[in-house]
């Protein structure tokens, strides 16, 4: 079979291809399954999985108690006489104890645990570990005993923590001088006893005219008198022991979206009219409107309106700001760590207003200089017009600001403080996090060394202040970064500008 195509050549069909082979089919009924599957393996091992989590919760942010006193029950500690060792702590986490693990980290093998309660409830001694089965609820407190026996004379050093439950992380205790610890210490100084620690008397009880023929009973009673000065508290703290007569012992410049100076551009050509409209005033039109700055200025002026940002805003929820919201809420969920380990706490609000507004304005001052050097570099600038000047201040500081600072801030790096123990080592994680997260919008070298200069300063701003840590002194900042970098301080600038005449319009519109 032979045709001509229209160059008059003739074109020979040999033969045809055969069918293409029928692709196999993906059963997409099974994805309906997939939730039951998921929910189902949820409900059998809810209790494997929630006590994972609370043993995370425990490693990301150990429970808080507070020392109120602590001591041992005599300050003369003889050997072979049994002493006892209580304290007194508060629970000043959100979350109740269940039960507290008092832990020998340092003990002579020369003490001897020989008892140990809580009120009138036994504890089990398992070698160095005692358990003691009672529940502290947030803001209340029980006492802790326990008994030991020296078997010789020496000079030791106790050391022990306190740790939830069965757990092995220990709780961060506050002693009275303010200092917060994990491990407390007291001193065991033992001596022999000598003769004067026992005073035997020989008392005879009888009756002083038996008489003859009837059943006499003689006594004799030896009473031991041990000199025991009196309860001091030794150890912990500077308050007194208080004694509990039924014990019997002492009681006592991220932004939510692309960065202006670097976000691909289209061919704006089919979203310009052709002939230039000059009625039109800033900030009037729906789309962006280029102008075409003085022979001094080169770089292209964009405006951006509300429906520009708008389809970045509504995407940049879903994708970005949801998931940096919800996962430290499922952690704390799961976990049992409380909110306000993550930064959520006003406990210094003053302080921190104090702090952010000048860090703020100078925050500001540097991000927008620095969008100006973007600008000059990429020659494009673009400037929001009124309304969405608004629509993105807005933005920036509603959301993008205070969610960013929960999660890289709050949640990263207080997590990773506590976890590591190494402050400066949680900082420098987060902010090389923060810095590479911003790799993920095509953003230049740049732009994301600005970021991470940004993220550095915010992680310290939330490192340096008083404990508990406050997210508020930091989002202000950021907040103000962001502002400075793509809404008001690319605004300012170009109204300054046009106030002063470095703009005018062109006599058609620029095309990219």
């Amino acid at each position: 079979m032979e045709e001509r195509d229209q160059s008059g050549e003739e074109i020979t069909y040999v033969g045809g291809l055969g069918e293409a082979p029928k692709r196999k089919r993906w059963p997409f009924v099974l994805l309906g399954l997939i939730p039951f599957v998921l929910a189902a393996t949820a409900v059998v091992l809810w209790n494997p999985i929630r006590s994972l989590g609370r043993t995370a919760g425990e490693t990301i942010a150990p429970y808080s108690l507070t020392l109120e006193s602590g001591g041992w029950s005599s300050d003369q500690k003889i050997a072979t006489v049994p002493i006892t060792l209580s304290l007194t702590v508060a629970n000043a986490d959100q979350r109740t104890i269940n039960g507290v693990t008092w832990r020998f980290t340092k003990l002579d093998p020369a003490w001897e645990i020989v008892g140990a309660s809580s009120g009138n409830t036994a504890a089990q001694i398992n070698g160095n570990a005692i358990f003691f089965a009672t529940v502290i609820h947030p803001g209340a407190s029980a006492t802790l005993a326990v008994t030991l026996r020296p078997s010789k004379a020496m000079d030791s050093q106790i050391d022990l923590t306190l740790s939830p439950a069965h757990g092995t992380t220990p709780a961060k205790v506050q002693v009275s001088s303010g200092t917060v610890t994990s491990t407390l210490s007291a001193s065991g100084k033992v001596r022999n006893p000598i003769e004067s620690d026992a005073d035997a008397r020989l008392t005879a009880l009888y009756d002083p005219q038996p008489s003859q023929g009837s059943l006499t009973v003689w006594q004799i009673h030896v009473g031991a008198r041990c000199q025991q000065p009196g309860n001091r508290a030794a150890g912990w703290g500077e308050r007194p022991v208080r004694c509990d007569p039924g014990s019997g012992g002492p009681d006592g410049a991220r932004s939510g979206g692309h960065p202006p100076c670097q976000r691909t551009l289209p061919d704006s050509s089919a979203r310009l009219p052709r002939q230039f409209d000059a009625a039109t005033c800033f900030g009037k039109r729906d789309r962006p409107t280029q102008y075409r700055p003085d022979h001094q200025l080169d770089p292209m002026l964009y405006r951006t309106s509300v429906a520009d940002s708008w389809r970045w805003m509504r995407l940049d929820l879903a994708v970005r700001l949801v998931p940096l919201t919800i996962v430290p809420l499922a952690v704390s969920w799961l976990t049992g760590v409380p909110l306000r380990s993550f930064g959520l706490v006003f406990a210094h609000p003053l302080r921190d207003f104090l702090v952010a507004i000048p860090l703020a304005v100078a925050g500001f001052a540097v991000a927008a200089g620095f969008a100006e050097y973007l600008a000059r570099r990429n020659r494009r600038w673009f400037v929001p017009d009124s309304r969405d000047l608004g629509l993105q201040t807005t933005y920036y500081l509603l959301l993008n600001a205070p969610i960013e600072e929960w999660f890289f801030r709050g949640f990263m790096q207080g997590g990773l403080t506590t976890w590591l123990r190494a402050p400066i080592l949680a900082v420098g994680l987060t902010t090389a996090v923060f810095g590479g997260y911003d790799l993920l919008d095509r953003w230049g070298w740049r732009p994301v060394l600005g970021a991470t200069a940004a993220g550095l300063a915010l992680g310290l701003i939330y490192l340096w202040q008083p404990d508990p840590p406050s997210l508020v002194a930091p989002t202000i900042v950021h907040a103000a970064i962001t502002c400075g970098f793509l809404s008001l301080g690319p605004y300012a600038i170009f109204a300054w500008r046009r106030a002063n005449g470095r703009f005018r319009r062109s006599a058609e519109p620029v095309r990219q």
